[in-house]
């Protein structure tokens, strides 16, 4: 099948700069242009791509990072100075969360891996780990009232054992600990 792109008139036919997918029929991106878009894939004889702006942020027009939780219709949105912020498919809201003050390479969701923890539950927490690009540490940020509006981000570093790249991050033993993967096999856990 092939691939159509309609744009709604309030939307750019910029380039992408990163995109993560919201749900199984949206996707969310950065445009060259600074905007945020959401993507509708509609499928039928032919699978077309509909985008429409979101909001415009010129800091994202340089470098943006994304990373989504489309269980629960989430994406964070980094920039080059380590502004990190939250869209919420529920709302199709953007807002502001965090300042990590570093550019990232990677931002990582985390989910607590518990047989008493609901996955799809909203919570009022949720965590994420942000990685940078010189490999040294690595930023855990927890955000308290996320669907508020007034969310409250604690952070807290952590040290990388040397020539470690992050490829995967996670919560385990019901978030007692943080374990962090590396391109090359080895873990790094926390307590």
């Amino acid at each position: 099948p092939s691939l159509q792109v309609k744009m709604k008139e309030n939307s750019t036919a910029a380039g992408t700069k990163a995109f993560a997918f919201v749900t199984q029929d949206y996707l969310l991106r950065t445009s060259t242009q600074g905007h945020i878009e959401l993507g509708y894939l509609n499928q039928a004889e032919e699978t077309v791509i509909t985008w429409e702006t979101i909001c415009e942020t010129p800091d994202l027009a340089s470098f943006g990072v994304m990373t989504a939780l489309p269980q629960m219709g989430l994406v964070l949105i980094g920039n080059c100075r380590g502004f990190i912020r939250l869209y919420n498919h529920a709302s199709r809201s953007v807002i502001d969360i965090a300042d990590v003050g570093n550019r990232p390479l990677g931002i990582f969701f985390l989910q607590t891996h518990s047989s008493r923890m609901d996955p799809l539950n909203s919570s009022k927490k949720i965590s994420f780990v942000v990685c940078y690009p010189t490999g040294e540490e690595i930023t855990l940020v927890n955000v308290s009232d996320w669907n508020s509006d007034h969310p409250s981000a604690e952070t807290f570093t952590f040290s990388l054992p040397s020539t470690f790249v992050v490829c995967s991050a996670s919560f385990i033993f019901d978030g007692q600990y943080l374990i962090i993967g590396s391109k090359l096999g080895a873990l790094a856990i926390y307590n």
